[in-house]
């Protein structure tokens, strides 16, 4: 029958998509129907629409992906340089440790010989503090190891300053040279 035909078209539109056109189904008192291409050309915009909008959505997700990658690849090396310090701070802790210990165990076998020399024994820092006394030296000076550690031995004894003890003392600090003295004082 030649009023069932359709005639339907492909090709670019006005705007350069593609268009879709059909005559529909002629004699068949259709006139007032939008065609089959209008609504084809309707659903190739929507269609081209969201092939658009996930376009632009995949290439944010890469543009995002990426961009994590590259965090996962910094927070990686950050891991690795803060597990090398702690294995670096572990090692210098043992060796600390270590350290410690044989000071530790200096310290004491220097103490066992100064306690076990018979004369009376103290020690001066640079700055004429007690640092250690023996515990023969606490009845010579007549004063406790706790009232005289970290005093100065100027305070401790004030009617030493201008004395053949004050001057005896300071001589060796000052020249770098040993002396030997006798002297006599009473606390």
């Amino acid at each position: 029958a030649v009023g069932d035909t359709v005639g339907v078209s492909v090709g670019p539109g006005v705007d350069g998509r593609r268009r879709w056109g059909g005559s529909g189904a002629r004699g068949r008192g259709q006139a007032g129907r939008r065609g089959v291409g209008a609504e084809r050309d309707e659903a190739l915009d929507a269609i081209t629409s969201t092939d658009q909008r996930l376009g632009r959505r995949k290439r944010q997700l890469g543009d995002r992906s990426t961009e994590l990658q590259q965090q996962a690849n910094e927070l990686e090396a950050a891991n690795e340089k803060l597990q090398a310090s702690n294995e670096q701070l572990q090692s210098t802790g043992e060796e600390l440790e270590e350290q410690t210990a044989l000071a530790e165990q200096a310290r004491r076998e220097a103490t066992d010989i100064l306690e076990s020399i018979g004369d009376a024994f103290f020690a001066l820092d640079h700055d004429w503090k007690f640092i250690y006394l023996n515990e023969n030296a606490e009845p010579l000076l007549a004063r406790s190891r706790d009232e005289l550690l970290g005093a100065s031995i100027w305070d401790a004894f004030p009617e030493t300053v201008g004395s053949t003890f004050e001057r005896e003392y300071r001589s060796p600090v000052r020249e770098r040279v040993g002396v030997g003295f006798h002297e006599s004082f009473r606390p």
